[in-house]
């Protein structure tokens, strides 16, 4: 597969700008994945607030170089030659503490709290479980960041309608490519409107206040500035959220939860952790679920059916615990995914007239042949 290649000039000037600490060239990203897979990335940083993370984005933007956010490293498959230009790891993970701004009770009974991007959902859990705020219990044992889960509208149980986008009130999104001049028409949009967030004033300035942004000749007027969004913009539905079609991030989001008794809320969630390990491979190298569920039954339950439960290429294996799973044993290759995904379609297909779809994401650069399954 071709890729074109960055600029070592481009990189250095941009990496200037990044803290020091928490970047690195060429980082192996397979130490950043679930499934331990994935060649390097030219650059890796490390952000630690929502705002940095806005501001890094901008300056990639603007230097004309690629970035990818990485969050908790599942429902991802890294290609076997990396990735060419930017990652950016998102552990912006600042969740409301005590009644604050980020914590506000409302007259409809209901509790809103706000999360960055980069939170653990087990850690937003544990959170409002801690708090006595119901509904994201569901959501404990589900891997990965609230900005990810909101890019792919994670569930817990489809069928009972658990899921993320469910709980969400609104966000605050950063689009890459959207000015100052565009706010204008923007704001008499029903969705997005502006946060109206001030951006310094002069010729050489940076986005937003405690960013690692690198200073940039751009007038500040041509900046990029973060929206607020409703729920209704996202349109969220089955593993779906419009975050999959637009070049937009997230940055914060704020859920709408209801009261609760925290030892009834932890003795739930604790359930259904446990029903949860019963019938998936926890513990495994695994990108988690692999394929998307069609209308005509659950992709684990056709897969099995195939008798593709325990099927090898090289040191990738169909899960005997679930078979919408794959597992690493430790010795698979980027390629044996791709194969095996291959095989297991292909089977799907011929025995059951089902074309599976892939549920997770194809990122970076890959020398397989095989890449289209």
């Amino acid at each position: 597969m071709s890729f074109t290649k960055v600029s070592s000039r481009v990189l250095n000037e941009l990496a200037r700008g990044l803290p020091a600490d928490r970047t690195r060239r060429n980082e192996p990203l397979a130490l950043h994945t679930y499934i331990k897979l994935g060649g390097p990335a030219d650059f890796f940083t490390v952000v630690k607030s929502a705002d940095e993370l806005a501001g890094t984005v901008i300056d990639a933007e603007e230097a004309g170089v690629p970035w990818f956010i990485l969050g908790g490293g599942s429902n991802i498959l890294v290609g076997d030659l990396g990735f060419r230009g930017l990652v950016i790891k998102n552990e912006a993970d600042k969740i409301a503490t005590g009644r604050t701004e980020w914590y506000i009770p409302r007259n409809d009974g209901l509790v809103t709290v706000t999360a960055e991007s980069g939170a653990l959902l087990s850690q937003l859990a544990s959170f409002a479980i801690d708090h006595g705020l119901a509904g994201l219990e569901p959501f404990m044992s589900v891997p990965g960041t609230v900005g990810g889960a909101i890019f792919n509208n994670s569930h817990f149980r489809p069928s009972q309608n658990e899921f993320i986008g469910n709980l969400v009130e609104e966000a605050e999104i950063l689009f890459p490519r959207a000015t100052l001049d565009d706010v204008s028409s923007m704001r008499s949009a029903r969705n997005p409107r502006s946060l109206r967030r001030r951006l310094p004033v002069g010729e050489k300035t940076k986005v937003l206040s405690g960013s690692s942004s690198m200073i940039s000749e751009t007038p500040s007027s041509v900046r990029p500035v973060p929206f607020r969004v409703s729920r209704d913009w996202f349109r969220f539905s089955y593993d779906y959220s419009r975050l999959q079609e637009e070049k937009a991030v997230v940055l914060r989001v704020k859920f709408k939860l209801e009261k609760g008794d925290p030892e009834e809320l932890r003795s739930k969630s604790l359930e259904l952790l446990k029903q949860r390990n019963s019938y998936q491979p926890i513990g495994s190298l695994s990108c988690g679920c692999m394929w998307r569920n069609p209308k005509e039954a659950p992709a684990g339950k056709l897969i099995d059916e195939t008798g593709l439960k325990g099927i090898r290429v090289g040191g990738m294996s169909v899960s005997q615990t679930h078979a919408n799973f794959m597992v690493n044993d430790g010795t698979g290759k980027v390629g044996d995914v791709l194969e095996l995904m291959a095989r297991v379609k292909k089977r799907v297909k011929k025995y059951c007239g089902v074309e599976l779809e892939p549920e997770i994401f194809m990122v970076g650069e890959f020398s397989h042949e095989n890449m289209k399954t």
